[in-house]
Formats: C-alpha cells, sequence, structure tokens
C-alpha cells in the first residue's frame, strides 16, 4: 500500500518561530546587497527599491502595515483562487495525490531497499 506524506511548514512552530528570528536580525542592508532581494521585492510589489523607498518614507507604522497587507494580498490571491477551485472539485486533490504516489512509490521504495542493504538489513 503506498503512503503520501505532506507537512505544512507553517504548521510546524520551528519552521515558523526560525523565519522570525532570522527576520528579526537580518538587517534590510544586508538583504539590499543581495540581487535576489532585490529581484523578488521588486517583483512582488512592481516598484525599484528606491521607488519603494521612496513610496513608503515618512510613512507611519500603522499605514506602512496597511500598505504591505495590501501588497501581501494581492499577491496572493492567484494562489487564492487556485486554491478555492481545487477544493470545490471533489475527490481531485485525493486523486492527485494519489497519481502522485503511484509514480514516485518505486522510486521511493528503491531507495528505501538500497539504504536497508548497505545498513545491512537486507540478507
Amino acid at each position: 500500500m503506498a503512503r503520501c506524506s505532506i507537512m505544512v511548514q507553517s504548521a510546524v512552530p520551528a519552521h515558523v518561530e526560525l523565519a522570525w528570528m532570522l527576520t528579526c536580525v537580518t538587517p534590510v542592508g544586508w538583504l539590499e546587497r543581495m540581487t535576489q532581494y532585490k529581484a523578488k521585492s521588486a517583483r512582488f510589489s512592481g516598484d525599484s527599491g528606491d521607488e519603494m523607498k521612496s513610496r513608503f518614507t515618512g510613512l507611519r507604522y500603522g499605514d506602512l502595515k496597511k500598505e504591505v497587507a495590501a501588497m501581501v494580498i494581492a499577491h496572493l490571491e492567484p494562489f487564492q483562487e487556485r486554491y478555492r477551485r481545487i477544493v470545490s472539485e471533489p475527490g481531485y486533490l485525493a486523486g492527485v495525490l494519489r497519481e502522485g504516489a503511484e509514480l514516485v512509490a518505486p522510486i521511493a521504495n528503491q531507495t528505501v531497499r538500497l539504504v536497508k542493504e548497505r545498513m545491512g538489513l537486507y540478507v
């Protein structure tokens, strides 16, 4: 019988806490020197780093939170729409998981068999 386990990282407190700690100790200056950060922040808001700085300069914390929340909501809307479509179709998700498990089960079984052989658990 094939099994497939799915873990939602946000459900594991250690993942959330680690992300929070890294966010707290990473200076924005370090992030701004990273090409990936610049590219992702520009894609997220549609503005360059300088445009974002000028846009948010002088905003109070509450106003800043509202602006960021609006950007996050707009960014996540396609994912929410896709989720709503998936959960509205009964059995769709179970079918996708079943097909995926059938595809990867032989590979996983071979890997487990190899590990057991190398550990001396198979004769």
